[in-house]
């Protein structure tokens, strides 16, 4: 089944593109995630007749008793980078939690001995770029063992190129 027929909600909240109802789960960063709670088919009465193919509950963290931090980056061949961090802490009940992440591709390398053509020039597949940045924030205050308070705010911003199609 399609993306579009699985109901995706992190933290509770519908993860989809208003255009078509599917999501991409490369703009979920991967630091974000405390854990992930899958439903297979369509038998749960709670999320209603929209997730015909499951419902992928995305958890996030949150901060932990005192203050961590960690950062790293990627380089990869191709000319690709990634760069991430994130900002955690929590004392009296008052939890935060910070993340950021950038990522830069020209695009991808096409094969030794490809012949340039009048669409490709060659050296990287024309228009496979893609520069993606996310910065997702949590803060939450825990009433007690049954209760909580969160706010999330979750900024993404993408940029792709479309790749030619070949048409015969």
């Amino acid at each position: 089944l399609r993306t579009r027929q699985v109901l995706t909600l992190i933290d509770g909240v519908p993860f989809y593109s208003t255009e078509d109802d599917a999501f991409d789960p490369s703009l979920i960063p991967t630091q974000i995630i405390d854990h992930v709670d899958i439903l297979y088919s369509d038998t749960s009465v709670l999320y209603g007749d929209g997730p015909i193919a499951g419902v992928l509950q995305i958890h996030t963290r949150s901060g932990e008793e005192g203050l961590h931090g960690e950062a790293r980056g990627d380089v990869r061949s191709g000319e690709q980078y990634l760069g991430e961090g994130s900002v955690s802490g929590a004392r009296d009940g008052i939890q935060g939690f910070l993340a950021g992440r950038y990522y830069d591709s020209d695009g991808w390398n096409l094969p030794d001995g490809y012949d340039a053509t009048p669409l490709e020039g060659g050296d990287h597949r024309e228009n496979s770029d893609r520069k993606q940045g996310n910065l997702f924030g949590k803060a939450g205050y825990v009433v007690n063992d049954r209760a909580r308070v969160d706010a999330l705010v979750d900024y993404r911003h993408a940029e792709y190129g479309v790749p030619w199609r070949v048409e015969q």
